[in-house]
């Protein structure tokens, strides 16, 4: 059966078919860019290309071609190249499909590389003391012993670097005392008045 009407017979009624968005992809073997079209088809084809991810070691690609010689005897119809990179490039029959080769056997290689993970740097974290923890009623040289004393629940290297985002919850710290103490004063003066 030639290969035009196997693919009007096939066109839109395969079950390997996955419908898209405008387009319709087709998994099967030999097809490099797994598109359903007839230049791209492995099935219908007398002479396909396909690029498959080395099954041993899985490291590396196989060409796989299919050869119009082999026709009545499916098994030996697909031969697996272990040729240079050049002279597999010049066995494929079409030159127009060495494009699509080489970037299916450049995403094979791809994704056989081991991913490097990207080590995120510690950022400086912010003091965990916060105003409803801070004891009422110490003054002010009180205040820093007791932040100094708190400073262990920083990250080493906010205590190193004493970065401005610890200074600026001290110098907040500070300030929240100097102004309760203001209010206190203030109270008692209130108080006496009464």
């Amino acid at each position: 059966m030639s290969a035009h009407l196997q693919w009007m017979v096939m066109q839109n009624r395969s079950s390997f078919l996955i419908k898209g968005n405008k387009q319709m992809y087709n998994p099967l073997p030999n097809n490099l860019k797994a598109r359903n079209s007839f230049f791209y088809d492995g099935m219908i084809n007398h002479k396909t290309v396909g690029m498959e991810p080395e099954p041993a070691n899985c490291k590396g690609v196989v060409v796989v071609i299919r050869q119009r010689s082999g026709q009545r005897k499916p098994a030996t119809s697909y031969v697996q190249t272990n040729k240079n990179a050049q002279a597999t490039l010049s066995s494929i029959c079409h030159k127009n499909k060495n494009i699509a080769a080489i970037h299916r056997t450049s995403a094979i290689l791809r994704s056989q590389k081991p991913v490097m993970v990207k080590r995120r740097h510690a950022g400086t974290t912010k003091s965990c003391l916060h105003f409803q923890n801070i004891p009422s009623g110490l003054d002010l040289p009180a205040l820093q012993m007791y932040m100094d004393s708190h400073e262990c629940s920083l990250s080493s290297q906010a205590r190193s670097q004493k970065s401005s985002s610890v200074r600026g919850v001290k110098e907040e710290l500070v300030e929240k005392v100097a102004f309760e103490k203001k209010l206190e004063g203030i109270e008692e003066v209130s108080n006496e008045n009464i």
